[in-house]
């Protein structure tokens, strides 16, 4: 990640929640543009369930947060992805791909 990035990142990170309090995270619908630019939804339940759409195909998967990693496990049945906290609120949560620096995930 260049300066110019990361100097933002550090400076809002002073403001961020935490995943700890779920109900930030369970029960709404969450949109990520993905690299072909489409867009997905999940939505995660509260029963650690996760549902996924895709142009209206929905498959189910499953979630779990580790507060002592402060990290998102995402199983989307092809492929399970480790994203730690990064910045989070009520309306954005920008998460990074475990072990990278510059790979990330808004929704």
């Amino acid at each position: 990640m260049g300066p110019l990035i990361q100097y933002p990142l550090n400076s809002i990170k002073q403001f961020t929640l935490s995943l700890k309090k779920k109900s930030l995270l369970i029960e709404k619908p969450w949109t990520l543009i993905d690299e072909d630019g489409e867009i997905q939804k999940f939505i995660f339940k509260k029963d650690k369930g996760l549902i996924l759409s895709k142009n209206g195909k929905v498959t189910g998967g499953s979630w779990d947060y580790f507060a002592e990693a402060h990290s998102l496990l995402i199983d989307r049945g092809t492929d399970k992805l480790l994203l730690k906290e990064e910045f989070v609120d009520e309306n954005v949560l920008l998460l990074k791909k475990d072990g990278t620096n510059q790979e990330f995930f808004a929704l």
